[in-house]
């Protein structure tokens, strides 16, 4: 969306002036960014006059010169809107969401290729590989631990290469709103800035999150260590139940930080508030359409990645242990690497689009920040002339 200057006018899609939260940040209904006004146009944007009976509808109130041809209607928006226009985001700019998703998850593959390789190397001879689970519980126990170690190179490379991929695919999908497209090259200059930020806000919320689901369970652990067995017991059931509630809450509120940090320009903390006031009162529309998306993921990345990773096993039957040779290795981590590339090129940017239009959603139920697209989009048809 097109950037205007710094303290301008700013329409959504623009510089982060357009998406900028309603001045002071007050609680909904709030205007949005100042603007020039519009004939006719009430003093607070999202407060439609209501027309008489017969009379025609207020000057600037009508519908755009050309239909935007954009992922979603230009108004608040169904879960089925949502997840199509998820869709619909990734499809029309495949070339930005899906190119560059798969480049970031190939790149974390290729580069945690050697090192896993290698620690699994160290570990081939464990009798666990070639026994199962006849293999004695300190075998067992030094196999889990040799994987666990295996798989942390690639899982931290893939935890900060993924937070930062869904800062920039939040770009894509608020052009896509207004039917415009990027290329990667605009894509990364317009949230370069914000990746560091956008990694420094998802260990913040997961501490939290963490510091706050361990504090729940706290009770239980004092009463077990002065003695009372009983009472501790129920006090960590009740506490473990509890601190998944915690933890659900506070990731539902704070799900929408990372559009409000990119978009808006927002620091760490201004974005988690943010979040936090757009998802109050639609905490359990925003859980159901995340648990939704989740599950669509899953599913999703399973039917390519379950497929992948049988033939990628199949190098290694008939040998002792599963990692008896390091080249074998190798090939294994290189099949099911190819899953992994491609399961996240698409469903990468899925997450990431149903993130930003949820946000997109909140503004426009709350902010009336359907009024400023639909005023971009009318902007933008009439620049682009007659369909």
């Amino acid at each position: 969306m097109t950037q205007p200057p710094a303290g301008g006018t700013g329409v959504p899609g623009g510089e982060a002036s357009g998406w900028r939260a309603p001045e002071g940040d007050p609680p909904p209904p709030a205007g949005l960014a100042t603007g020039p006004a519009v004939p006719g146009a009430p003093s607070q944007w999202g407060q439609v006059p209501q027309p008489s009976w017969g009379s025609p509808p207020p000057a600037g109130w009508g519908p755009p010169a050309r239909p935007p041809a954009g992922i979603v209607p230009l108004r608040p928006l169904t879960v089925g809107e949502i997840l199509d226009g998820s869709f619909q985001a990734v499809r029309s700019n495949a070339r930005t969401m899906v190119g560059t998703a798969a480049a970031v998850v190939a790149g974390v593959t290729v580069v945690s290729l050697v090192p896993q390789a290698l620690l699994l190397d160290r570990i081939k001879d464990n009798p666990y590989f070639s026994q199962g689970a006849a293999a004695s519980i300190s075998d067992q126990v030094d196999a889990l631990a040799g994987l666990a170690q295996a798989r942390a190179v690639p899982t931290v490379l893939t935890f900060v290469a993924v937070t930062m991929l869904q800062a920039l695919l939040i770009v894509p999908v608020s052009e896509a709103v207004l039917g415009r497209r990027i290329d990667v090259g605009e894509m990364w200059r317009r949230a370069r800035g914000r990746l560091l930020a956008a990694l420094g806000l998802s260990l913040l919320t997961g501490l939290l999150v963490a510091l706050a689901g361990l504090a729940v369970l706290v009770p239980g652990v004092v009463a077990l260590l002065a003695g009372a067995s009983g009472l501790g017991a129920l006090l960590l059931v009740v506490g473990v139940a509890g601190a998944v509630v915690v933890a659900l809450l506070l990731w539902v509120r704070w799900a929408l930080a990372a559009p409000a940090l990119v978009l808006e320009h927002a620091p760490v903390t201004t974005a988690m508030r943010r979040s936090w006031r757009l998802v109050g009162g639609s905490a359990w529309r925003v859980f159901g359409i995340l648990l939704l998306a989740g599950i669509i993921v899953s599913i999703g990345q399973a039917v390519i990645t379950v497929p992948v990773g049988i033939l990628a096993g199949l190098p290694a039957a008939g040998e002792p242990s599963q990692y008896a040779d390091l080249g074998l290795t190798f090939v294994q981590l290189l099949i099911s690497g190819v899953g992994t590339i491609v399961a996240g090129a698409v469903f990468y940017p899925f997450s990431a689009a149903v993130s930003a239009l949820l946000y997109i959603d909140l503004r426009m139920r709350r902010e009336g920040l359907d009024v400023r697209l639909a005023r971009a989009a009318a902007a933008s048809s009439a620049q682009a002339g007659p369909v």
